[in-house]
């Protein structure tokens, strides 16, 4: 299992801006042969929205090691082609 560690701060709330970042973290994670990625969240109302639009979806299963905080909201994208949506 490969792990990536990444943050994003105020200087990215630009929706823009976190769509293509978001875009190329997954095409970069499809591209090292990942099929999934768990994300742990800010639980926001606008983080939780961002990443659902981006087509993430709740977590069934939590990685132990990829827990910041009990109060984070835990993610998965699917990066299969199948379920994959149209990144922009």
């Amino acid at each position: 299992m490969v792990q990536i560690y990444g943050t994003l701060g105020p200087a990215c709330s630009d929706t823009e801006t976190l769509t293509r970042l978001f875009a190329a973290g997954m095409e970069r994670a499809r591209r090292m042969g990942a099929e999934t990625v768990f994300l742990s969240a800010v639980p926001t109302e606008e983080t939780v929205a961002f990443y659902f639009a981006m087509g993430c979806e709740d977590a069934e299963e939590v990685v132990p090691k990829f827990v910041d905080t009990p109060d984070d909201r835990y993610l998965r994208f699917s990066l299969s082609t199948e379920s994959r949506r149209d990144e922009r």
